[in-house]
């Protein structure tokens, strides 16, 4: 009896690695395609909205988006915010087990101010900003600081994440 239960809890749990690796799948491909045309075009609220309806279809996560930013600002600016959240979003989607994320986008005039929750089961950051399993978030702290920006990060377990982000433009 005991090896039948112990085999079917490996099947349900290859089961959910296979869904979870082909959600990611989905997400990147979404990413590929939506990114340059709708970021280009249309700018950085468009192309996060059509992106988060995107992922809503295809994994069961509710996103709420809130932005103000109706200009356009270089494209190196609109493209690591974009990259950033997808980032963001990735990591939720990967590791955090969340039911909703909100991301909200403030343009102050002269700085964008980005928030982004997760309601997930957070994790210890030092330790994992500290081991290879914090890349996304360190390439993600990188390439705010490199447009001029500044990111803090908080998340503790059983507590979802907490990411603010300043950008001057």
């Amino acid at each position: 009896e005991r090896p039948k239960i112990h085999g079917s809890w490996k099947e349900i749990i290859g089961k959910a690695e296979e869904l979870l690796e082909d959600a990611l799948t989905t997400v990147k491909e979404i990413s590929n395609k939506l990114s340059p045309h709708l970021l280009t075009n249309y700018g950085l609220t468009v192309a996060l909205q059509r992106y988060f309806e995107q992922i809503m279809k295809t994994c069961d996560l509710r996103i709420t988006f809130e932005s103000n930013i109706d200009r356009r600002f270089i494209m190196e600016i609109e493209s690591t915010l974009y990259r950033g959240m997808i980032e963001c979003l990735n990591n939720t989607i990967k590791h955090a087990g969340a039911k909703t994320v909100a991301i909200r986008m403030v343009y102050t005039g002269d700085q964008i101010h980005i928030q982004y929750l997760d309601d997930g089961i957070g994790f210890n950051l030092d330790e994992t900003l500290a081991t290879k399993r914090g890349l996304g978030l360190f390439n993600l702290q990188n390439r705010i600081q490199n447009i001029g920006g500044k990111i803090d990060m908080f998340s503790k377990p059983e507590h979802g994440v907490n990411y603010q982000m300043i950008v001057p433009v």
